[in-house]
């Protein structure tokens, strides 16, 4: 579902769909009928939802088709998020990349190995964009499916220097700057949210001309203060006057999974 600002009711997504264009109208209608059935359950396998051999060997055949990309048929929801989001005061575009998981599979039908290391599928990234106000969803208006080569996946193992891994043109952080560049392009102000993974120095350079709030803290970087004065981040951070403050209960961690490496342990705590 997508909010309507307008009429303060929930849209069905599957009218959203209805106008995309893949080239084919039959496949066009078959879109509508996937997304209907998709939008019914949400939480269900393709198996369970499409249960007739008909509709389940359409949908197969759909998704395989190469005319039927991800930005073909995202085109007119993200058309009337646009629209919705006009419709209020402010908007927050929040980016972030999440894990598609097929599941256990093999490199050469499942895309590629994940963080996990144990299961195969993509990383999608995402805009997200909400009402300031009230958080309310008004859709998608980015998605952009990392590819991954083998050629990428080795250079990305191997050992490399930090400049060969700043020069590379093929870098996978780039896709945070891309984001902004799409979603700035179609909301100019709107406020973009990055959690940690966006504090790059290209992302950083990127958005000067747009407003935008990103997890600091990975990197104690060479900023510059209010005043124009340089110092070190967490050095300015302490000289600046605090402004808000709010508690936040957070659940426990494990010591196990793809997390385990980068979070460490610890219990529930305020």
């Amino acid at each position: 579902m997508a909010c309507d600002r307008s009429t303060m009711h929930l849209v069905p997504i599957a009218s959203e769909f209805a106008g995309a264009d893949v080239g084919d109208a039959r496949l066009s209608k078959r879109i509508s009928s996937v997304v209907v059935a998709l939008e019914r359950q949400p939480d269900a396998s393709y198996p369970a939802i499409f249960s007739q051999e008909d509709d389940r060997e359409g949908f197969y055949r759909l998704v395989r088709n190469r005319s039927v990309t991800h930005n073909a048929v995202l085109a007119p929801h993200v058309d009337a998020t646009v629209l919705r989001a006009q419709e209020v005061d402010c908007t927050l575009v929040i980016h972030d990349s999440t894990e598609i998981v097929h599941g256990a599979g093999s490199a050469g039908t499942d895309f590629y190995e994940l963080q996990s290391k144990r299961h195969f599928g993509y990383v999608a990234h995402v805009g997200l964009c909400v009402s300031l106000a009230d958080r309310a969803p008004l859709g998608i208006v980015h998605l952009e499916c990392v590819e991954r080569a083998a050629a990428a996946v080795r250079a990305g193992n191997r050992e490399r220097s930090r400049k060969e891994a700043w020069l590379d043109p093929n870098k996978e952080s780039l896709r945070w700057v891309r984001g902004v560049e799409v979603t700035g392009a179609l909301l100019p102000d709107a406020i973009h949210v990055a959690d940690r993974e966006g504090d790059s120095y290209e992302f950083l350079a990127l958005c000067s001309p747009y407003s935008f709030v990103i997890r600091g803290g990975a990197y104690d970087r060479r900023v510059m203060d209010l005043q124009g004065e340089p110092g070190l981040l967490m050095e300015v951070a302490d000289r600046e006057s605090l402004l808000l403050c709010r508690k936040s209960h957070l659940s426990a961690r494990s010591n196990q999974g793809k997390d385990a490496k980068v979070f460490l342990y610890g219990p529930a705590r305020t």
